[in-house]
């Protein structure tokens, strides 16, 4: 009878990484077979450009002065989009098994994120000196 071992080697995990992420909007900026280096551009706030610009154009329609305040809500989304900075990660094939490791054993790991960091087993943002997860309350390994 054989056994299956479930093992995955790091280019797997750092491919699995890379695929997850760049559903979300990362770009790869350089990958190895143990790491991953991965950048977010800077993007637009739609709620912003949807409250502030979009519905005041809208209303201009009905009421010309509105025009104006679209114009300043374009402004106020343009500073938003200015101040944003780009988000940057650095992902190891260790940080990733470990994370694979604690999940399979229940406990979750604080993943960097950019500048911050995300729960592995529900994906919520937490702070660095977080000892367990506000969103599903697990406590973080290590």
């Amino acid at each position: 009878m054989t056994t299956m071992t479930t093992e995955i080697s790091d280019r797997q995990l750092v491919e699995q990484e890379i695929g997850r992420r760049t559903t979300q909007g990362w770009l790869v900026v350089s990958q190895t077979e143990h790491t991953v280096q991965l950048r977010k551009p800077r993007q637009w706030s739609r709620l912003g450009l949807g409250l502030f610009v979009a519905l005041p154009m809208f209303l201009g329609l009905f009421y010309p002065p509105l025009f104006g305040l679209a114009i300043l809500g374009l402004l106020f989304v343009l500073v938003d989009y200015l101040l944003r900075r780009e988000q940057t990660a650095y992902v190891t094939a260790d940080e990733l098994r470990r994370q694979h490791t604690s999940q399979s054993a229940g406990e979750a790991v604080k993943i960097p994120d950019g500048e911050a960091a995300r729960c592995s087993a529900c994906g919520g943002a937490v702070r660095a000196a977080a000892d367990r997860c506000k969103h599903c309350g697990k406590t973080f390994a290590g």
